[in-house]
């Protein structure tokens, strides 16, 4: 959840409560993880409450999703002064039909919230977390390609009820279900 508010350096300030409301748990347990992400230099807390020049803007905490150990803070901070890349032509942009659009902006919003149907399923049949992700949004993608919304939402009921039977965990993304 606390990549979702990433930007391209791996910088994010998000509030605690915002990441627990988000991802359906208390913050007692987005404060536990954080700590566990900070012990595996998963994440680094760069500014707590205006602490560090930068972020003078933040009231609370800004934390860094170390994706690269290779990069510093101090080089990705400087990445972020840089100037913006130049801006797109209009002209160089292939223009689409608004039919086209239309069609795949519904076809995503159906993905996306299939992505987040699974997620709520799995946490009501057997109390796990899952993350809405790029990996959930393909596996969405993949299901609904493959049996259609209607038979999808069957298929998550079918199997999360099995999985609390046998008492294993559910797959990791909808897509596994396929």
């Amino acid at each position: 959840m606390l990549c979702s508010y990433g930007n391209n350096q791996g910088f994010a300030y998000p509030n605690l409560e915002t990441i627990a409301k988000n991802a359906h748990c208390s913050v007692d347990t987005v404060s536990t993880t954080l700590t566990k992400l900070k012990k595996k230099k998963a994440v680094e807390l760069v500014s707590k409450y205006r602490s560090h020049p930068k972020w003078k803007h933040v009231m609370g905490s800004v934390y860094r999703i170390v994706y690269d150990e290779r990069l510093n803070q101090s080089d990705l901070i400087d990445d972020m002064n840089k100037e913006d890349p130049p801006p797109i032509e209009e002209e160089e942009i292939k223009a689409e039909s608004n039919q086209e659009t239309e069609g795949r902006d519904i076809e995503l919003v159906e993905i996306r919230s299939l992505a987040t149907h699974y997620v709520q399923q799995v946490r009501v049949y057997t109390g796990e977390l899952r993350l809405l992700n790029e990996r959930a949004y393909l596996g969405a993608e993949l299901l609904f390609k493959k049996v259609g919304r209607e038979r999808a939402n069957r298929l998550i009921e079918e199997r999360l009820t099995a999985c609390r039977k046998e008492k294993r965990g559910a797959p990791q993304h909808c897509g596994e279900l396929v």
